[in-house]
């Protein structure tokens, strides 16, 4: 996911029938499939060039591990590689590739594949636009061929070329016309590796390669994805929003979310906010793949940590069964994050601590909603009973203070948020207690109960 270069891009001209059929190889449908479930990894090494910025976040190889044991079955590697690529030699720096071994290493070791993915930023200076692609594929497709000399002997089950990632700035013929560039010039030194491309090539067939797979990034509804997002082109300042569409729930829009194109996602979410617009998009995408007979892997979903925490379990849980009913390998935005980048399976600051991953009122937690092996290990603890449902918060609404009715005697840890999702007050709690929201702003407000490692949530409305 670009910072600058964040929403689903996707119209249904997206591939153009082929005047023939390339013939994608049996061997690389079964690679395809071999992808199931996966994870993204933004920030550690598309950040590594500063790591004193506030995006970067220091990966080891627990942090795999942690992937591997809740099910995940690849990680998407994003690399900032055109950071470290010195254009006036075609030399890549050592530095990005020692690291890039090693979290490939940490991937082997773990049983992971990975699916080395081609990150830059906009001011890279082989960003790919209308003006330079001719001769930047060049330089890429060089660059391309320096890695794939690397990786060559690597087992080709368990390692995947992505050469560009999200590319905003060439039209559907450039972009064919500069991957086919690329990908000849990895064909020079390894024929064997799976290359994916940006599925928005005007015709897949004129690659002329039969080791390849088609990849698309779905963030839709945007208005429900995006909410609360900070950086990039729009600014999403409305939070709250449910997911399905909820009348009763559904929040005001910000005033500060000003222009039509915002304006006209709030407007239009009553009918793009529903699980039909949801699947009937990706329907329409795969009997297009279909259509052409060709592999399209869904590279990146997800949403905020802004959302609602039922709601992001109802989107992901609506997406990713979407995915698996139409056999599309997917991956999940993202693994963990920090500050302004608000994509992540856990509600922690740079962390991957499991009792800190997202789950709701319920406790049905977000490795449930993506259908991984590990959602009844990691739901909740054997060695209590509490359940959601006696968790009780009275009065409620609240005027001055409120109290929790709990069939629990010992120390619970309230935490409360507003609607933004920022921590307003943290309350080791007894029972009996009174907590206080007098100083409180009126409005809606989420209460986590913390219980021996358990998160449950809850809704306050203080008047």
């Amino acid at each position: 996911m670009k910072i600058l270069f964040f929403f689903l891009i996707i119209i249904f001209t997206v591939f153009r029938t082929p005047n023939y059929y390339t013939q994608i190889d049996s061997v690389t449908w079964k690679r395809f499939e071999m992808l199931g479930k996966g994870i993204n990894s933004q920030g550690w090494l598309t950040h590594i060039f500063n790591t004193n910025t506030s995006g970067y976040i220091e990966y080891a190889e627990a942090d795999f591990q942690q992937m591997s044991q809740y099910g995940f079955n690849h990680v998407r590697l994003k690399v900032d590689y055109a950071h470290w690529l010195d254009t006036t030699t075609n030399i890549t720096d050592s530095t990005i590739l020692l690291y890039t071994d090693t979290a490939i290493s940490y991937c082997l070791n773990n049983n992971l594949i990975t699916v080395l993915d081609y990150y830059n930023w906009s001011w890279d200076e082989v960003m790919l636009n209308s003006n330079n692609y001719i001769q930047t594929s060049q330089i890429l497709g060089e660059q391309w061929k320096n890695i794939a000399e690397r990786y060559k002997d690597y087992p080709s089950d368990s390692l995947l070329y992505e050469i560009y990632n999200e590319p905003g700035g060439v039209n559907h013929t450039e972009m064919r016309i500069a991957f086919k560039t690329i990908i000849d010039s990895i064909r020079t030194v390894d024929t064997v590796h799976t290359i994916i491309v940006w599925g928005q090539v005007d015709d897949y067939t004129l690659l002329e390669d039969e080791n390849i797979i088609l990849t698309l990034h779905f963030y839709e509804p945007h208005f429900f994805a995006n909410q609360g997002k900070t950086f990039g082109n729009n600014i999403f300042n409305t939070t709250g929003v449910p997911f399905p569409y909820d009348s009763l729930t559904m929040p005001t829009q910000s005033p500060l979310d000003t222009g039509a194109y915002l304006l006209n996602l709030y407007n239009n979410y009553p009918n793009k906010g529903t699980v039909a617009y949801v699947e009937n998009w990706i329907q329409g995408l795969k009997s297009h793949a279909d259509s052409l007979n060709v592999p399209l892997y869904m590279g990146e979903f997800g949403c905020t940590n802004r959302s609602p925490e039922e709601g992001m379990m109802n989107y992901i849980r609506t997406i990713r069964e979407a995915f698996e009913t139409h056999n599309m390998p997917w991956a999940i935005f993202n693994w963990k994050n920090k500050n302004d980048s608000f994509f992540s399976i856990f509600n922690c600051d740079g962390c991957f601590d499991t009792d800190s991953l997202f789950t709701d009122s319920t406790n049905y937690t977000i490795l449930c909603a993506l259908g991984l092996d590990s959602c009844n290990n990691f739901t909740s603890q054997n060695d209590w009973k509490l359940t959601a449902n006696q968790i009780i918060l009275f009065p409620n609404p609240a005027a001055d203070h409120f109290s929790l009715d709990l069939n629990y005697s010992n120390i619970v840890e309230v935490r409360l948020y507003d609607i933004s999702g920022k921590l307003m007050f943290m309350h080791d709690y007894h029972k009996g207690q009174k907590i206080d929201v007098s100083q409180l702003q009126n409005g809606l407000y989420y209460i986590k109960t913390i219980v021996n490692k358990n998160h449950f949530s809850s809704k306050l409305i203080k008047y």
